[in-house]
């Protein structure tokens, strides 16, 4: 950590979880579990803090391995905050209309599909390689994460700063893999060239995998698709907990009077079972949703999520235009899990379905959270309340 631009180790942490500095310094930074603050005193004697979670749900899935961060500044910087904040995120005014803008500060009228969201933070918010402020892991550099637009400048080995040579630079590292290179030529340029023989052998082995029957095995990825190769589902409501005798899914009310069709899946790609958040979060249950009818349809799912401190907000998820099927590149859900003595955990989530494809009187109002646009008259909406299982029953806590 960067404390008055001295760089500080905070690997070396105390007993009592504080990895600098204590309570009644004027800097100090706790870890609780998941959780670390970051709490600096003001010259007015207020604090600021910056709470970081660790979160994400392992190798392979749609969040891996992140950051939740949260600023939290004290009563007098407020107003000052709420006036002068811009941003991508948007303006903290209560106004959800003037949240787009550009890099100047000039609003940006808000487009309700994913498409245009996507459109707007690469057009106005994207970051060039001379600009960028981060720092990046071994063998990586602003190439891996740059808009697909901005220019890359590869790192020039011909630097006053380096101790050897670029011809001894390009004889050790000539020829490595990508994934080694940029490694090489920086450890290399410190004096580090003869450190790595043993780096290239192990990564080798892995690069090499699939191309030589007799390579070891340094880790072999599981499938995480949620799609069989026939297209059909996986980890659906009769089939995530194989020992449960009743699916883990259950219709509770039907608005518009469409029956859903027969056989066919909402819910496909169920998580249960998840490890509970941080000590601020409770347990979720996550799923894709599937579009069960002939017409394309758009697909909005209200549901309950986790926030800090324990409390659950509601949010609204739209997918639009969606055909029915098996993709294993929809977007996954998260919903927060109710809980109340003597019952198994579940989570309820409401299903908006929006097409010319159905039939029904009257139609059905999309709620409100949902922003949804002004459907015209052949349109029709339905909505389905569901329950969802939280655990699978053999795992749930008696």
């Amino acid at each position: 950590m960067w404390a008055d631009g001295q760089l500080v180790d905070l690997s070396e942490g105390n007993d009592q979880g504080y990895l600098y500095g204590q309570q009644g310094d004027k800097h100090y930074v706790f870890r609780d579990g998941k959780s670390i603050s970051i709490v600096n005193e003001l010259e007015n004697g207020e604090l600021a803090e910056a709470l970081l979670i660790a979160k994400g749900d392992g190798p392979g899935q749609l969040w891996s391995c992140h950051w939740d961060f949260y600023i939290c500044l004290p009563p007098s910087q407020e107003a000052q905050f709420r006036d002068y904040s811009v941003g991508l995120l948007g303006t903290p005014d209560g106004d959800t209309s003037n949240d787009w803008m550009d890099v100047d500060g000039n609003t940006i009228t808000i487009q309700r599909n994913h498409v245009d969201a996507f459109s707007y933070c690469v057009e106005n918010w994207c970051v060039s390689q001379e600009d960028s402020l981060m720092s990046f892991r071994d063998g990586f550099s602003f190439d891996h994460y740059r808009c697909e637009d901005e220019e890359f400048i590869d790192w020039e080995i011909h630097q006053e700063m380096c101790l050897v040579g670029p011809e001894k630079i390009e004889q050790e590292c000539g020829g490595l893999p990508p994934l080694l290179l940029h490694s090489c030529q920086v450890d290399c340029c410190m004096g580090g060239c003869n450190s790595m023989a043993e780096t290239v052998e192990e990564v080798t082995d892995i690069t090499k995998f699939g191309e030589n029957p007799n390579a070891t095995v340094v880790y072999d990825y599981p499938d995480y698709s949620d799609c069989e190769k026939d297209g059909s589902f996986k980890d659906t409501s009769d089939t995530v907990c194989p020992d449960s005798a009743t699916p883990v899914v259950k219709l509770l009310k039907s608005h518009g009077d469409v029956p859903l069709p027969e056989g066919v899946d909402i819910f496909y790609g169920i998580v249960t079972d998840m490890e509970p958040h941080d000590g601020a979060f409770g347990p979720t249950v996550k799923f894709k949703v599937n579009n069960p009818f002939d017409s394309n349809a758009d697909v909005y799912v209200k549901h309950e999520k986790s926030v800090l401190g324990g409390f659950n907000d509601i949010h609204c998820v739209e997918f639009d235009d969606i055909a029915g099927g098996c993709d294993d590149e929809a977007e996954d859900i998260e919903v927060a899990c109710r809980h109340f003595d003597g019952v198994a955990p579940f989570a309820l989530v409401n299903v908006y379905f929006a097409s010319r494809g159905l039939t029904t009187d009257p139609s059905v109002d999309v709620d409100k959270c949902c922003h949804a646009p002004e459907y015209a008259s052949d349109i029709v909406v339905v909505r389905y309340t569901f329950e969802i299982q939280c655990n699978c029953p053999e795992a749930t806590p008696q």
